[in-house]
């Protein structure tokens, strides 16, 4: 199966394994703020594995006087504007949002029950 594809203005691979794994996924790249079919086919492939109520964060300007940060969820997340200064965060099954954070525990209490 195809695992990645690429486009002019932005490059996304997504592994098979990294979805089906559930792990927490970072996407990045330059979105030219005209060309939106990436970060669509991306949303589009995470909906096919993960349930659309899985939380996302939207990152713009990390660490910047003019940082923003937007908690949504994967079936919402095209609502909201994504540039090439936007780091997308994808969450796991474990992932929650609790207050104004987004939390995905780090699994030492099933191991612990084990």
């Amino acid at each position: 199966a195809n695992n990645f594809f690429a486009t002019k203005s932005y490059t996304l691979t997504v592994t098979v394994a990294s979805i089906n794994t559930n792990v927490v996924v970072r996407l990045d790249g330059s979105i030219d703020g005209t060309n939106y079919a990436p970060i669509i086919a991306a949303q589009t492939i995470f909906l096919k594995y993960r349930n659309p109520h899985t939380p996302v964060a939207l990152v713009r300007c990390a660490y910047r006087k003019n940082e923003t940060i937007i908690l949504t969820t994967l079936d919402e997340m095209l609502e909201y504007y994504i540039d090439m200064l936007t780091t997308v965060l994808i969450g796991s099954d474990s992932t929650f949002f609790y207050k104004d954070l987004i939390i995905t525990p780090r699994g030492y209490h099933s191991k612990i029950q084990k």
